[in-house]
């Protein structure tokens, strides 16, 4: 698993280089989508907000990397256990085990997608 070999090999600095840097490509080559829909993303974005001196940066921040916060990665990886995981799997099989045991599938609320519930062996 990855993340263990993250936990294992510490965090490596020149990881986060690279995703500074495209963050920073994928900001310059950004395209807009309709002007409504720019206007709705922005509005949204402006719920998180704490310093109203982050507004002029609202476009620009999520493709910001400031700086590596190495506990703050740490505190996330800590909870990164498999009791915490959660596996969405898509196979057409499951539409064969569906129309065998269609008891043992739920129906998902908004979307009416079947899905089941297993687990995972350690």
């Amino acid at each position: 698993m990855f993340i263990n070999q993250i936990k294992l090999e510490g965090i490596k600095d020149y990881i986060y280089e690279e995703f500074k840097l495209k963050s920073a490509i994928d900001f310059a080559n950004i395209s807009n989508g309709s002007p409504l829909a720019t206007a709705t993303s922005l509005a949204r974005k402006l719920n998180f907000i704490k310093d109203i001196n982050d507004v002029k940066y609202i476009h620009k921040k999520p493709f910001v990397y400031e700086k590596l916060d190495r506990n703050d990665i740490k505190s996330r990886l800590d909870k990164m256990v498999p009791e915490n995981m959660y596996i969405i799997y898509h196979s057409l099989k499951h539409k064969i085990e569906k129309e065998e045991n269609p008891e043992e599938f739920k129906t998902e609320k908004w979307y009416s997608k079947d899905f089941k519930v297993e687990k995972l062996d350690d």
